[in-house]
């Protein structure tokens, strides 16, 4: 009995261990696309770079969902929390890739990790998932450090940056949904209908954006590039979220960070000034905390 015990711990911390790696690949191959998508848009604009990053994730995630025996468009598609993640979706790659292109990718990426407080406050509101006084306190510190990482009134404001909230809050709709997607869904159907209703918005901006502008040179290289890192990216975490437990290796989401920030700095010169340091400290902090407290909650009601 004992041996069988040991085996079992032994194989699920081997499992959690995997997918730690995982993820944190994911992490840095998602700041690659950011990076990648960044230097197109200096080229191609913001809807030509949603137009094609859309086109082959379509293709790319509709392959995968045949190739795993699955119809990309499933007949659930017009269940309500089927048309919430894709309206997420929608709403938050728009803010996002278009903060991307117009802001700076270190501020971008700082924002971006507010992103699991804004789902821990989606999932209270929406969810009646249980939040407590603390976790209600690290969400208000978090985003206390978000207007630091932004800075408004100050010489470092971007206004572009503010096309990343509406991404974090775009996201956070996206993850809350898919808590709550039937199980019929999977991944990549949901992944191929989310691209696929992006893409009318894509081409409607391309053309307030200067039209379609030949796809050639390093601008064709970086948007397809872009689009190929994404698509491995994405299924690349899935493994990770369906192989290890994601109390365990939620938090290592922050890894993106790290790898954007280097990214931001030899490639597009981007140095952080005192002000955003300080609010990348406390949303990551406040994130962390957060991830804690939902963990103890969790063995809690397991006990």
């Amino acid at each position: 009995m004992n041996v069988d015990t040991s085996k079992a711990t032994s194989g699920f911390i081997q499992s959690n261990s995997s997918a730690i790696i995982f993820m944190v690949i994911a992490m840095g191959l998602f700041a690659v696309e950011d990076a990648f998508i960044k230097l197109a848009g200096q080229t191609l604009g913001i809807g030509q770079c949603l137009v094609i990053l859309c086109t082959i994730g379509v293709m790319g995630f509709a392959s995968i969902a045949w190739r795993l025996g699955d119809n990309p468009w499933p007949s659930a598609w017009h269940n309500k929390w089927v048309l919430a993640r894709t309206f997420g979706e929608v709403f938050g790659s728009l803010c996002f890739v278009s903060a991307i292109v117009l802001a700076p990718l270190s501020i971008v990426s700082a924002i971006l990790q507010a992103t699991p407080l804004a789902v821990t406050l989606g999932a209270a509101l929406f969810l009646n998932e249980p939040v407590g006084w603390r976790r209600w306190s690290a969400i208000a510190i978090g985003f206390f450090g978000v207007m630091l990482i932004i800075q408004p009134g100050t010489s470092g404001f971007e206004p572009a940056a503010l096309l990343a909230v509406g991404g974090v809050f775009g996201l956070a709709i996206r993850d809350i949904a898919t808590r709550a997607l039937p199980r019929e869904i999977t991944t990549a159907q949901a992944a191929t209908m989310a691209y696929l209703s992006l893409l009318p918005f894509g081409v409607a901006m391309m053309f307030f954006d200067g039209g379609w502008r030949p796809v050639t040179g390093p601008a064709g290289t970086f948007i397809i590039t872009a689009s190929l890192v994404g698509i491995v990216a994405y299924y690349i975490i899935t493994l990770a979220l369906r192989m290890g437990e994601v109390s365990v290796i939620a938090p290592f989401r922050y890894s993106r960070l790290v790898f954007a920030l280097i990214m931001s700095f030899f490639v597009f010169s981007e140095v952080p000034n005192t002000l955003m340091w300080a609010g990348c400290t406390i949303v990551i902090a406040t994130g962390l905390y957060s991830f804690h407290r939902e963990r103890l909650r969790m063995a809690l009601a397991n006990a």
